[in-house]
């Protein structure tokens, strides 16, 4: 284990350390202050803890949890496993075919080169496959997806969502809610073609990008496999832009199409994706100077603690194993906000925090806050109609970990006999 600090700036003191891995597999934790961890070489097991950390997989196949706080985690070279824990996190896969969950919080992740996996989680999220054949699903609440270059498998799942497949021949499924389905121009040389399996005519939208305009397309029923289908088509050079699976033309009208992308969500940047993480051994070890944030208003950092390898005090976080209601029932016709009864986890770690979210809102009959579980809609709670609900609760340590739970919340009768 190396470390390294940071220059002094102007003002207060700021004292950052940077802890650095070794060359074998190690499981490294952070503090409970801002760490900056870059793993080197080898599988590594990454866990930020607490504060807005850093953390670098460099070589090989990683795992890193980044916890709560607004975290930054980069895979580097291999096949990693991201997880971004609470709050605001951006997540880059970088090299390989790697796997991203931002899980709570509004994150945004970056797939980059390889095949890879998003997942939004819960929260208003930016997700970005780049290059690759990318497999990307937005999770709940409103999320901005894109493709990028490749043949990508799109969803936007609940929420109001943004779809773009960009480059590429995409499948896009907004899930629930009101989405938009971006289509772009095409060229000679590219190839921007979408397929939308579940447009809803009179709620959901097609997106015109690209300079696109209603009067430049042609609406085509179609034929042969496309039978069923609606086709739009660029009318200039007859490329098919988009294909509507079980939809009639005729319900594609010029209020089904859109230009205004802006005033409905920011696209997301577009990262350069790194060129090839730093390689290190041990002839090179000693001069490695790895690439350093910028952390503005930082007035901690890791000053000690659990710095890397594999020799002692490493760190390992427990998955939670059970979830446990103070109170299962409900009264019929209860007001919003009323709560059911408070959230627990049964979880190894005695001192670890949890977070919790539903999976499974029972059709938006209930909902969390904090660890308490409420109804969000009470004229949904009906004694004559169901007499009880399933729910599921998904619990999220410190750590990343997760256990989710399918709950039955029981109704109970009022006499609602007229006095």
């Amino acid at each position: 284990m190396r470390s390294h600090q940071s220059n002094q700036s102007k003002g207060a003191k700021t004292m950052i350390e940077i802890n650095f891995g070794t060359l074998d597999s190690d499981n490294i934790g952070g503090t409970s202050s801002q760490d900056i961890i870059l793993a080197l070489n080898g599988n590594d097991t990454v866990i930020g803890l607490e504060a807005d950390d850093f953390l670098n997989g460099n070589q090989d196949d990683d795992i890193l949890f980044g916890g709560p706080g607004n975290d930054t985690l980069h895979g580097g070279k291999g096949s990693d496993r991201l997880l971004g824990g609470a709050d605001n996190d951006r997540l880059y896969g970088d090299l390989g075919n790697d796997t991203l969950d931002g899980e709570n919080g509004n994150d945004e992740l970056f797939g980059l080169d390889g095949n890879d996996i998003l997942l939004g989680g819960l929260g208003t999220d930016i997700l970005f496959g780049n290059q690759g054949d990318d497999t990307i699903d937005g999770g709940e609440e409103n999320d901005t997806v894109r493709g990028g270059k490749d043949n990508d498998i799109i969803f936007g799942a609940d929420g109001n969502d943004v779809l773009y497949g960009d480059l590429g021949v995409n499948t896009l499924n907004g899930g629930a809610g009101f989405d938009i389905f971006v289509i772009r121009k095409q060229s000679n040389e590219t190839i921007a073609q979408i397929i939308i399996e579940d447009f809803v005519a009179g709620e959901d939208l097609i997106g015109l990008d690209d300079e696109l305009v209603f009067d430049d397309l042609d609406i085509q029923d179609g034929t042969g496999e496309n039978g069923g289908n609606t086709l739009i088509v660029e009318r200039a050079t007859g490329q098919v832009l988009a294909i509507v699976l079980g939809v009639e033309s005729r319900t594609l009208t010029r209020e089904t199409f859109t230009t205004s992308l802006n005033s409905l969500t920011t696209a997301p940047p577009v990262p350069t994706p790194l060129t090839e993480p730093t390689t290190t051994d041990d002839t090179n070890n000693d001069n490695f100077v790895p690439q350093v944030p910028n952390l503005i208003g930082n007035t901690g950092g890791n000053t000690g603690g659990n710095t890397g390898g594999n020799t002692g005090g490493e760190i390992t976080n427990s998955a939670p194993t059970d979830i446990a209601l103070s109170s299962s029932s409900i009264e019929e016709n209860s007001a919003n906000g009323t709560v059911v009864g408070n959230l627990s986890t049964t979880d190894a770690d005695a001192n670890d925090t949890h977070t919790y979210a539903l999976a499974n809102n029972a059709g938006g009959r209930f909902a969390i806050s904090d660890n308490q579980l409420q109804v969000a809609d009470g004229t949904l709670l009906d004694f004559e109609t169901t007499t009880s609900h399933d729910v599921t609760v998904r619990t999220t340590d410190s750590g990343g970990e997760s256990f989710e739970k399918t709950l039955t919340i029981q109704v109970s009768d009022v006499d609602e006999t007229p006095g």
